[in-house]
């Protein structure tokens, strides 16, 4: 009996035994871009709507922006998270609880960051 590489519930092994295989098939297929942004009536919709974000949430481009910016010219990124000081999940977020000031920044995981957004938005702030 042939075993099912493509199985889902042993992917992982499957790439790491089957490596050379999945190269090869790697190459061969076909490469097929979403055919949404091949559009280009999509394109520039999407464009229209980023523009329209950035025209009615300016303070909020600045804060990202200076993230953006702070991180890649200091290369620092804090690795722990600021309610349980430990890593919590891979990816650390950069809080602002006030945009017009952008040195005052919270790091926190994922998980903390939308649980944060889910009980300060629900009490109106």
């Amino acid at each position: 009996m042939i075993p099912n590489i493509f199985a889902r519930t042993n992917m992982t092994e499957s790439h790491s035994n089957n490596s050379i295989f999945f190269k090869e098939y790697k190459k061969k297929r076909p490469r097929v871009r979403n055919s949404r942004s091949n559009n280009p009536s999509t394109r520039i919709s999407i464009k229209l709507s980023v523009n329209r974000w950035r025209a009615k949430n300016p303070l909020k481009l600045a804060a990202h922006t200076y993230i953006k910016n702070f991180i890649y010219r200091k290369g620092i990124r804090p690795e722990k998270c600021a309610i349980n000081n430990e890593s919590c999940c891979k990816a650390i977020d950069a809080h602002h609880s006030d945009y017009s000031k952008l040195h005052e920044i919270t790091w926190l995981c994922r998980k903390h960051h939308k649980a944060w957004h889910r009980v300060f938005l629900a009490e109106g702030e």
